[in-house]
């Protein structure tokens, strides 16, 4: 998530979607910066942000607002590799340990990770330390939960308001990342400049999947494989 005021635009960040490259290239011109907990988290829905904009007394219609999507598929393939290329260093530093249950697969992930989502345990566990949020070492718990809580929410509801509106004035996809974003800099008065943080090695996503997973994310994602003409089979 970054807001300027001064050049008036604001960029909703979906995980995993180049989201902390968009966010750096912005920094220089950003008079809000993200954090790891609400109102101003990393990844932010637009209606959170929206919210925000009212009990600031800002106009949201008067922002240029914009966020990045990614083939499902994909992006939950990069969700898997991001957390299993840092797992030691989150396990050493005591960071995020409910990401790192005992996997030994890809599609194994999946399911545990969506049959907690689908049993909401991440997101009662959330509301339960938010309410009773207190001492400073809660923000690092509330951060890993938000994250957690946000891995199969779809990337339509990052763009949309609660009554199904969309409320974002652009969004692009991840695939035509360097044809797409220039022109979003352009419009918003701003040079052009993106560099790569987070990159993983570039690997076919294809071959991670099996026909349970597969449907997984088809099921989970249907609104952004609508939305956004996405498919399973596609090479990136």
């Amino acid at each position: 998530m970054r807001i300027s005021h001064q050049h008036k635009f604001v960029f909703v960040a979906i995980p995993r979607t180049a989201s902390t490259s968009v966010r750096s290239a912005l920094d220089p011109w950003s008079d809000v910066r993200s954090e790891s907990v609400l109102p101003f988290y990393h990844h932010a829905l637009a209606s959170e942000l929206q919210k925000t904009f009212a009990d600031n007394g800002w106009l949201w219609a008067s922002y240029f607002s914009f966020a990045v999507v990614r083939n499902p598929w994909e992006r939950m393939l990069s969700h898997y590799r991001y957390f299993k290329s840092r797992q030691r260093i989150f396990q050493k530093g005591r960071k995020w340990k409910m990401c790192f249950d005992p996997i030994d697969s890809f599609s194994n992930w999946c399911h545990s990770t969506y049959e907690n989502h689908q049993n909401k345990v991440y997101t009662e566990k959330l509301r339960d330390v938010e309410t009773n949020f207190g001492p400073k070492s809660d923000t690092q718990k509330i951060e890993e939960l938000l994250h957690l809580s946000r891995i199969w929410m779809d990337q339509t509801s990052w763009i949309i308001d609660h009554h199904g509106n969309r409320i974002v004035s652009k969004v692009c996809r991840l695939e035509s990342i360097h044809s797409d974003l220039p022109d979003i800099f352009t419009k918003i008065g701003l040079p052009f400049s993106l560099g790569m943080h987070n990159r993983l090695k570039p690997v076919d996503y294809r071959s991670f999947y099996d026909s349970h997973s597969i449907k997984q994310v088809a099921s989970n994602f249907v609104r952004d494989i609508d939305s956004f003409q996405y498919q399973f089979g596609c090479p990136s």
